[in-house]
């Protein structure tokens, strides 16, 4: 054997040696899935769609278990009781976003909102709740925005004149629209091809970024040739964002003064009052850049979606459709549109909403999250600098919390013996604790303005008898539901 052989041979056994000691199992720590790879750890059972085996691994190993990607230590958390630990009675602890690739290549570590920590995240979370609700946020005035881009979407349903479309797409456009109105003041038509190409990236990178999550735990696979995780264009996507859409607006209202009309004019008036008052800040212009984008894509993504889960299970689900209608024809009627005096009314639809958002289940887990001291959680140590995520699905689907018929479409679940509507601690489709969504109040309020909306004007049908769209979906970073298309009848040609 060679001097070169046996330094190969050498160099591996130590690797596999260092490998099994980091990797020895402490009845302290909470216990991992068998099938664990040297070098890799458990990557390799983990399947496009990783819940299946999320589920295999609570079932092998309890509420609480630790995998290993790459030399990372990931506890993944189950179940509501865990859930609530976790997140609220210990949730500062679990607080802080782990660095991820797209961050550092985005050059957004510690900045805006999902990927700030500490008192970046604290005083960014602050003024943006500030500014949201300076904004509307929870008054008639946001109820009016929304109500004029549903009218606008309306219109555009209305020219189809009840053929097939994919209106995947135009959702996405109409619900941006909304949170344009609040980051820049104003909203875009549905054929500008420069709005268009801005949600194109973004969609784009949506889809891809799971991809990069390898990067996460060997970064030193951006080194291979080609672009096999997307990284390279999406890194390009984003500067692409930021050049297009952010800098220009943000350069659009540096020389605003008196009353902010958008949160971009208002970011920029309080860096110069910090500034002048020579107060410590973490606004800047770099962070404002992040702010956008991730207020942009969290007040689009997730509700755009679900309008596309609701419109994919109403066409499954023709009976709930007609219940919905029929409510909203009682309490409304069909001479003006629903408003937000009616929504404590429309019991029904408000449940058929939250039984979409419980079994479409968005987002299934968290952001990785990294705990910066030792924790104990439900029995077991969590070591510092483990990554965890929470599963959600766990939550939103268990049998335990929802009944036996758990992974059925049934609205009634969330209507009380007298009526009213009954919200139960385990439907937490927005997340709990302090890093919970930013919008879910905005979020609701979209939701019911559009269903009701639609509903009431239109009957939402399959393309034909023979092809009614499956309840399929594919999960990228949220959960979406595969290519369909639907027809929107308006309910006055019936008549």
């Amino acid at each position: 054997m060679d001097l070169l052989t046996t330094a190969l041979l050498v160099g591996a056994i130590g690797i596999l040696v260092a490998y099994f000691w980091l990797h020895r199992p402490n009845p302290k720590c909470p216990p991992s899935p068998s099938g664990a790879w040297p070098i890799v750890g458990h990557l390799l059972q983990l399947t496009a769609d990783p819940r299946v085996k999320f589920a295999k691994f609570r079932e092998q190993c309890g509420d609480v278990y630790s995998l290993y990607l790459g030399s990372t230590r990931v506890v993944v958390f189950n179940g509501l009781d865990v859930a609530k630990e976790v997140l609220v009675k210990q949730g500062d602890d679990f607080m802080d976003r782990a660095v991820n690739y797209v961050d550092i290549a985005s050059d957004s570590v510690n900045k805006g909102l999902a990927s700030s920590n500490g008192p970046a995240w604290k005083e960014h979370r602050l003024f943006t709740m500030t500014v949201l609700k300076n904004f509307g946020l929870g008054k008639n005035m946001l109820a009016e925005k929304v109500q004029e881009e549903v009218n606008y979407f309306m219109e555009l349903l209305e020219s189809f004149q009840g053929k097939p479309k994919d209106v995947d797409s135009l959702t996405t456009t109409a619900v941006s629209n909304i949170m344009c109105s609040i980051i820049v003041g104003r909203r875009f038509d549905y054929d500008d091809q420069q709005f268009a190409q801005i949600l194109e990236l973004i969609r784009y990178n949506l889809s891809k970024l799971k991809g990069t999550a390898l990067l996460n735990y060997f970064p030193w696979l951006r080194f291979l040739p080609g672009d096999l995780f997307y990284c390279k264009i999406i890194t390009k996507n984003f500067r692409e964002f930021f050049d297009i859409f952010a800098r220009y607006y943000i350069q659009e209202n540096e020389q605003v003064v008196g009353e902010p009309g958008n949160y971009i004019a208002a970011y920029l008036q309080e860096i110069n009052k910090k500034v002048q008052a020579g107060e410590k800040t973490y606004l800047d212009k770099s962070n404002l850049l992040r702010c956008i984008f991730d207020l942009f894509v969290a007040g689009t993504e997730t509700t755009a979606t679900t309008l596309g889960w609701f419109f994919l299970y109403m066409v499954n689900y023709p009976r709930v459709q007609d219940k919905v209608f029929e409510e909203i024809s009682e309490v409304v009627g069909q001479d003006r549109a629903p408003n937000t005096q009616d929504r404590s009314k429309l019991v029904y639809t408000t449940a058929t909403i939250m039984e979409v958002q419980r079994l479409a289940s968005l987002l299934p887990f968290s952001g990785a999250r990294v705990v910066r001291r030792d924790v104990q959680i439900a029995g077991y140590l969590i070591p510092q600098d483990s990554h965890v995520l929470i599963n959600f699905d766990t939550v939103l689907h268990d049998k335990a919390l929802w009944g036996d018929d758990a992974d059925q479409f049934r609205p009634e679940r969330f209507i009380a013996s007298d009526g009213s509507l009954y919200t139960p601690d385990a439907w937490i489709p927005f997340a709990i604790g302090k890093r919970n969504c930013l919008g879910d109040s905005m979020a609701k309020l979209e939701l019911y303005i559009f269903v009701s909306n639609i509903i009431q004007r239109f009957q939402i049908l399959p393309p034909d008898s023979k092809r009614v769209p499956p309840l399929k979906g594919c999960l990228q970073i949220t959960h979406v539901p595969s290519p369909y298309e639907v027809r929107f009848v308006s309910r006055t040609s019936r008549l």
